[in-house]
């Protein structure tokens, strides 16, 4: 649910705003910005392994 924050199109001219989450659509995802950090306490570990392919 965008909340209180804004979309790109909506904030092209007030610095004040950041990135600070993304909403989920039917077609992808938007980027939503607002003035206030959110927390993350903590994030997964990725370990992304990329073989060799030509093998």
């Amino acid at each position: 649910m965008k909340g209180a924050y804004k979309y790109l199109k909506e904030i092209t001219e007030n610095g004040a705003y950041y990135q600070v989450a993304w909403q989920k659509l039917a077609d992808g995802y938007v980027a939503l910005y607002g003035t206030t950090p959110i927390q993350i306490r903590s994030l997964p570990t990725l370990n992304d392994i990329f073989e060799d392919e030509e093998g």
